[in-house]
């Protein structure tokens, strides 16, 4: 074979290597860019393969283009006119959009590209679905029929994709009792260092405020926020505020003055979403087994300095997260929510016992009985061995409720010990695979031991363990991806949230947030990872145990 057909060859199988490699590891690159990604970004066509970045938000409020960089003509067809004659139907459009919504669209043309990102919106949005007799005539006849779509409706949605600023509604008081008090009079709100305030037009019954912010000569912002102490039936226990952000990721934090001393937030909370959300800041204290889910900051008592005996102040800090920072936050945003509503070091901490007394119980086990079979004579021996062999016949489901019943009499219900107890009577299949490695070592070296005076479990432990350490490898890796992953054991023999493993607690999140995509990436990827890891370090043993046959020594 010439040189040029050797290298040909080689350079053929590397490509297919890596294809292959590429093709196979596109799950796990999927898993993990989907839990960075926000829900704009999931769900959209054509699919976003790459997260995005964060925009670099100096001022708030303002204008954006993620949604509409262009406008969009419906199924990509031509524009019925030539290009320059946009600008008219643009004006039209926002004319249309100003007259259904005068005080916000004026709002709009205040922020820097504010009108050119609503027009992008309005034509995209008004295009949809437009006849096609009504995209003949002129500029101004096209114009006519595009802004004759345009409604309230649709204005407040291409408002909502293109303006961001941060809003506040009327806050509320907890106490102990997870009571929620909501102040009759209304609140007070003061703009203090890089900061303003200002009524949010249309707002409704509920009055809402804007919060504005330039970062100009610092790196922080402030409001004070100010209403009546409601009457508690029992101690102040935290704040709820239904808060809308601006998507600058920026960090808020809260400190409260209230009549039983001064508070502030345990960590900041970015400003990761659009959407109005009731934020809610409580004394862990005050939790006391109400909430199923921790949903809330940590509010923390920092000092007995009270507020006003009739009143509540709260001072909301803005800090500053520069784009590598703010980058980061979005990237772990998912994470950081999965581990607050999921007790992932409680479910974790359950999961390693299991796994661990599974290893520890399978390796004895198995390892034992394979060396009685592989080097020991008894009668009846190879009789018993086949009926070993015959157990792998019988499904996990036939032996499922047999099993239950035992464990139940033997008040194991409701415990971890059924998950980890059976591997201590051994596996039918790792014994013959222990037997077969065994039995391919030299006779020699047990009478060798034997003559020196070393017994059965001598031979056992100094001779047969360390020349089989591969296949007790493979064995500890086939438990623990096992063990691991077992759900519909933990599923049957728990009840109590308190011990469930990873994959049922997972199992019950997805239940709970199955619109959550972003967190369920996470979670998923937070438990797969030991996996990876595991094999990844492993994974020599692994395929020694596996493949290596012939004499040890």
């Amino acid at each position: 074979m010439s040189d040029r057909k050797k290298w040909a060859r080689t350079l053929t199988l590397h490509a297919v290597l890596i294809l292959g490699c590429v093709i196979f590891s596109f799950p796990f690159y999927w898993l993990l860019t989907t839990s960075m990604k926000e829900r704009t970004e999931i769900f959209v066509s054509p699919p976003k393969w790459v997260p995005g970045i964060p925009e670099a938000v100096a001022a708030s409020p303002y204008a954006t283009d993620s949604v509409y960089a262009e406008p969009q003509m419906p199924d990509d067809r031509p524009l019925p006119f030539a290009e320059q004659d946009l600008a008219r139907v643009f004006e039209m459009l926002y004319e249309a959009a100003a007259a259904v919504r005068p005080e916000r669209m004026a709002l709009l043309a205040n922020l820097v590209d504010g009108q050119r990102y609503a027009s992008h919106g309005l034509f995209t949005e008004a295009a949809a679905g437009l006849p096609e007799n009504l995209w003949e005539g002129s500029v101004e006849e096209v114009g006519a029929n595009l802004a004759g779509r345009v409604t309230a409706d649709l204005t407040d949605k291409v408002l909502g994709n293109v303006f961001r600023g941060m809003r506040i509604r009327q806050a509320a008081v907890l106490d102990r009792t997870q009571r929620v008090y909501t102040p009759e009079e209304p609140q007070t709100l003061v703009a203090g260092n890089a900061a303003s305030v200002s009524d949010w037009p249309d707002s409704g019954a509920q009055p809402t405020e804007l919060l504005a912010y330039a970062f100009e000569g610092g790196d922080k912002a402030q409001w004070q926020l100010t209403m009546p102490m409601p009457r508690l039936e029992d101690d102040f226990a935290g704040i709820r505020m239904p808060l809308t952000g601006d998507k600058s990721w920026h960090v808020l934090n809260i400190a409260v003055d209230a009549p039983s001393g001064h508070y502030e937030s345990a960590k900041g909370y970015p400003l990761a979403d659009d959407l109005t959300v009731e934020w809610t800041w409580m004394l862990p204290e005050a939790d006391a087994g109400f909430r199923k889910e921790k949903d809330y900051t940590d509010l923390v008592r920092t000092g007995d300095t009270a507020g006003p005996g009739d009143q509540l102040v709260v001072t909301m800090t803005l800090a500053r997260q520069s784009l590598f920072a703010a980058t980061m936050s979005k990237f772990g945003r998912a994470y950081s929510e999965a581990l607050r509503y999921i007790d992932f070091w409680r479910y974790l901490g359950n999961t390693v016992t299991i796994v661990a007394l599974s290893i520890i119980g399978t390796l004895l086990s198995c390892s034992l009985v394979a060396y009685g079979f592989a080097r020991l004579e008894f009668p009846g021996r190879d009789v018993l061995f086949a009926v070993l062999l015959a157990t792998m016949m019988l499904p996990a489901q036939v032996t499922m409720v047999p099993q239950f019943l035992i464990f139940r009499y033997l008040g194991w219900y409701n415990t971890l010990i059924p998950l980890w107890a059976p591997s201590f009577l051994g596996s039918a299949f790792f014994i013959f695979m222990l037997r077969q490695f065994m039995k391919s070592i030299p006779k020699d070296l047990e009478d060798a031991a034997k003559i020196d005076g070393c017994g059965y479990l001598g031979i056992y432990w100094r001779i047969m363990l360390p020349l089989i350490k591969p296949a007790l490898a493979a064995v500890a890796i086939f438990t623990f991806m096992g063990a691991w992953n077992n759900f519909m054991g933990p599923l049957i023999f728990l009840n109590d949230e308190r011990l469930y493993p990873l994959s049922l607690g997972i199992y019950q999140f997805r239940m709970e947030h199955s619109a959550e995509y972003s967190m369920m990436m996470a979670a998923s990827t937070l438990m797969m990872l030991p996996v990876l890891t595991v094999f990844f370090f492993a994974q020599r043993y692994f395929i020694q145990g596996v493949t290596l046959t012939g004499v040890k020594g």
